[in-house]
């Protein structure tokens, strides 16, 4: 598991993201920037921007992960 500071931990609970960096995982076509998020349920986790500008969200892959299996 990854280490956050504290400084990103508390930036990720307050305002629900923090910026970590910028990479091109495969498959996407430009680099994208990473923030960490926390969910209540399942800690903090690493994901991109989902949504419209001014209307952007993170997605908890655990909860996404139990969604798609009670469907």
């Amino acid at each position: 598991m990854k280490t956050y500071t504290w400084q990103q931990k508390l930036r990720a609970k307050i305002f629900s993201r923090a910026r970590l960096d910028l990479h091109q995982p495969p498959g996407f076509k430009a680099p994208t920037y990473w923030y960490l998020g926390y969910c209540p349920i399942h800690s903090y986790f690493e994901d991109y921007l989902h949504g419209f500008e001014g209307k952007e969200y993170l997605i908890c892959p655990s909860c996404r992960k139990i969604e798609k299996e009670g469907k």
